[in-house]
């Protein structure tokens, strides 16, 4: 099998820096200690997901091409809608949230909170829909895609927190006073309880759990089993599996596991939409499609009596 070509490092890009992004909208909410960081983290947050819509735009090769992304979004078209679905909640959420900031309004905050949430489970149902692709088809991968979006957006809440207040004065300044800061009233917060080093410990746990269910989910096939063997793809894998699960675990300063956090999710998406992308023929697909699943097996018939009659 040969790696897919349709998709390469603009395609990563957008994985990573718009889920991260719009993670960060939603985790920096949980994390942050005061509102006045959370406007921060959203300033970043809007940048990363605009960020992503770049990186689509470079990885369309056509001006009027990156157009058709906003096309077909309630259609049956596979990983076509969903694209449509993540490009329409991607412009939402920059526009709602660009409102909230300049206004500061709780109805523009929660409209870019949906629109996030949208904008990231659109996102993890992309690549699942590209069933030429074993790594990618596989029923596992949403939710893969989900937990690694979810890891960087709260290991840069965690990386960014101390910082964000200044981050946020100074596009206050660069934007003349026009996005407010300071102790934001439209901002929603959502407390869970939970300190910083134990959502830490949350994340890196259900990355843990996750990227294990992805590897060995019981449904994926042979040819999913090869393409996690070949080139030593499964030597990286379980390697950012350490380094954004395990590792965040060790760790006692909460900076440091959102350091970790991040680079596991950026490699995690590395081995998976990259190293990991071999595209079946279309042959082997329907050979695919015709054999039993991993794990299948036939009930057994009882055994017949010397006249053909199964036994009471």
């Amino acid at each position: 099998m040969a790696r897919q070509s349709v998709w390469g490092w603009p395609a990563w890009a957008n994985f990573f820096l718009g889920g991260a992004g719009a993670s960060l909208y939603i985790m920096g909410r949980i994390a942050a200690a005061d509102t006045a960081a959370v406007r921060g983290l959203d300033v970043l947050a809007l940048l990363l997901v605009l960020c992503g819509l770049v990186a689509v735009y470079i990885e369309a090769g056509k001006r009027m091409r990156a157009i058709y992304a906003f096309r077909g979004a309630w259609t049956r078209m596979g990983h076509r809608s969903w694209m449509s679905r993540e490009a329409i909640a991607a412009t939402v959420f920059i526009l709602a949230g660009a409102m909230d900031l300049v206004a500061d309004n709780t109805v523009f905050d929660i409209v870019a909170l949906t629109a996030a949430a949208v904008y990231l489970v659109s996102q993890s149902l992309i690549p699942s829909s590209a069933r030429l692709i074993p790594a990618w088809s596989n029923n596992a991968m949403p939710v893969l895609m989900l937990v690694t979006s979810l890891m960087a957006g709260t290991g840069l809440a965690l990386i960014i927190s101390p910082i964000a207040p200044q981050l946020a004065a100074t596009v206050n300044t660069l934007t003349f006073s026009l996005v407010k800061t300071g102790t934001a009233a439209g901002t929603v917060v959502l407390p869970t309880g939970l300190e910083s080093g134990e959502l830490v410990r949350v994340i890196a746990a259900a990355s843990i759990l996750v990227a294990v269910f992805y590897a060995y989910f019981p449904g994926s096939t042979v040819h999913f089993r090869h393409a996690l063997r070949h080139d030593g793809n499964y030597l990286f894998y379980a390697l950012f599996v350490l380094l954004g699960g395990v590792a965040p675990l060790l760790m006692s300063s909460d900076v440091f596991g959102g350091v970790l956090l991040v680079l596991g999710s950026a490699g995690l998406k590395y081995v998976v939409l990259i190293r990991m992308s071999y595209k079946l023929d279309p042959i082997s697909y329907l050979a695919e499609l015709l054999s039993p699943p991993r794990g299948s097996h036939q009930i057994p018939q009882e055994p017949l009596d010397r006249e053909g009659e199964q036994p009471p």
